[in-house]
């Protein structure tokens, strides 16, 4: 009889611990938390284009006041800037009308700045609106005489020009 030859065999391989898998409460507070830091995210960045839309608001319109306040000084410059701004004639329906009105405002105008002063300085008050595809801009402009250059456009269109 021939030997038996042993038979061979190999170790079994080491054990792998079973993976351990997340409880409910941490999915949930690793969810909660995803959700908040996306919600606490998106308010950031809306608060941040809400502040930017609020100090930009007028800039373009503020070009425009400026301009026309300085030029106010004079007769022809009113019955200019009546001239270029069409919509006025809504609020004043000739040009005789308008540069009535500036000779009796021109005590209390003065020069407007090229740059608008900033929100805060309670200087200027900027109110926009859409209705019905209309758009509404006004800025009103505290003056050191304490009167208030008010301006309206509407469609970017200066439409009123008045002195409270």
């Amino acid at each position: 009889m021939a030997e038996q030859e042993p038979i061979f065999t190999p170790e079994p391989p080491p054990a792998v611990p079973p993976k351990r898998k997340m409880s409910s409460g941490v999915k949930i507070a690793l969810g909660c938390g995803l959700l908040m830091l996306l919600t606490f995210g998106g308010c950031g960045v809306a608060v941040f284009w809400c502040g930017h839309a609020m100090t930009t608001a007028g800039d373009t319109q503020w070009t425009d006041l400026s301009k026309l306040a300085n030029d106010l000084d004079t007769d022809a410059g009113a019955q200019a800037e009546y001239n270029s701004h069409p919509g006025l004639a809504e609020a004043y329906p000739t040009a005789q009308d308008f540069v009535g009105a500036v000779r009796l405002w021109r005590p209390n105008l003065e020069h407007l700045p090229e740059q608008k002063p900033p929100m805060l300085s309670g200087k200027v008050n900027t109110s926009m609106q859409y209705n019905n595809g209309t758009s509404v801009v006004v800025l009103s402009v505290n003056l050191a005489s304490g009167k208030r250059l008010v301006a309206q456009w509407k469609n970017k269109q200066l439409t009123d020009l008045t002195l409270e």
